[in-house]
């Protein structure tokens, strides 16, 4: 962890970034825009024109620039953390914030990367709505990868991890989703996954801190064990059928046919989730009859790789006898009955079905 902040600051060169105080001499080394050489003076230049989204430095903290207006700016603090998400913004003028770099992720505690990780969500989000999959991936990729190592301590509320749980879960699918559109199912099966595992262990703690403030926030048991698991499943469904794993996938499709039937009969079903799940019923059905249709015709292939191996019954059929004619008029009485046949199989192996 980084214990000093890199103060951006305007030098007579151009803007530069403090990356250290020496203890030994006082001396500020900055590192200029475009230099490679590192500056070095006792003197303490002032910090360049805050940006909005820029980290700052106040009187009450780090924190984030939200607006600016004149001569004022709106800085959400960061380095408080109250009860319940509720943040503090500060009313500021511009001249009493000091620019800073951003953190890197190692340096980020479990709320600034939980809020990070928020961050890249919602840019991926944007991103897949104008259909550009490759853009969205990595964004959902590095949304899971902010919060993947997270280490809760003594500030790690249920809230945080509730949203912890609920960032993992939707990133994952969100990503098998545009894996599928960019044909990487591979890709696709490990976040399906992923997202699977996730929902499960909440399920097991149904109605315990972390469920409770996720139903507070309009998250109900329809929306979360039954469209986000219903939406891993299809996307597992859609990877195996894409590997010939018809059987997997069928059953992986009815495990998510009963789901989405149990919450389609609960009366606590609120209208949005009854539509959502309405709408991933008609795709499982779709998905179930493409995959039965696809093990038909493989199951149809395999016949006629075994006939055109073994022979078939037509082949049979049409095989002429063989007989031996008198070649001597002193042997006819032998030769009238020695008729040899060719012998074929009565039982031809093209008849045997391959098994499934």
């Amino acid at each position: 962890m980084t214990k000093e902040p890199r103060w951006i600051v305007k030098t007579p060169y151009g803007k530069g970034v403090v990356l250290q105080k020496r203890k030994e001499d006082g001396m500020y080394e900055t590192q200029l825009d475009g230099f490679i050489g590192k500056l070095y003076t006792a003197e303490k230049y002032p910090s360049v024109t805050p940006e909005i989204n820029n980290d700052v430095i106040c009187t009450f903290g780090r924190g984030i620039v939200e607006s600016i207006e004149g001569e004022q700016c709106t800085v959400r603090l960061s380095s408080w953390r109250l009860a319940q998400r509720c943040t503090v913004r500060c009313y500021l003028r511009l001249d009493t914030v000091s620019v800073v770099g951003k953190k890197s992720l190692r340096e980020m505690n479990t709320f600034e990367r939980v809020s990070y990780g928020q961050t890249l969500k919602t840019k991926a989000s944007e991103q897949f709505r104008q259909k550009k999959y490759n853009e969205a991936l990595k964004l959902y990729a590095d949304a899971i990868d902010s919060v993947r190592f997270v280490q809760h301590d003594a500030q790690s509320d249920n809230y945080i991890r509730a949203d912890l749980v609920l960032l993992m879960v939707t990133c994952s699918n969100n990503a098998g989703t545009c894996c599928v559109q960019l044909e990487k199912l591979d890709q696709a099966h490990r976040f399906a996954t992923n997202a699977l595992v996730l929902v499960d262990a909440l399920y097991a703690k149904r109605g315990k801190k972390i469920h409770s403030i996720l139903m507070e926030d309009g998250y109900t048991d329809a929306k979360l064990f039954g469209e986000f698991t219903t939406k891993s499943r299809l996307l597992l469904a859609t990877a195996l059928h894409a590997h010939d794993k018809h059987d997997e996938a069928i059953a992986t499709l009815k495990v998510a046919t009963t789901v989405v039937t149990k919450y389609l009969e609960e009366k606590e079903t609120a209208e949005a989730s009854i539509k959502g799940l309405k709408i991933q019923e008609k795709v499982i059905k779709k998905l179930h009859a493409q995959c039965l249709h696809r093990k038909r015709l493989d199951k149809k292939k395999e016949i006629k790789r075994a006939q055109a191996m073994f022979g078939s019954k037509s082949s049979a059929a049409s095989t002429p006898d063989v007989s031996s004619s008198s070649s001597s008029p002193k042997n006819d009485s032998t030769a009238s009955t020695t008729t040899v046949t060719a012998s074929t199989p009565s039982t031809a192996p093209a008849s045997v079905k391959p098994t499934s």
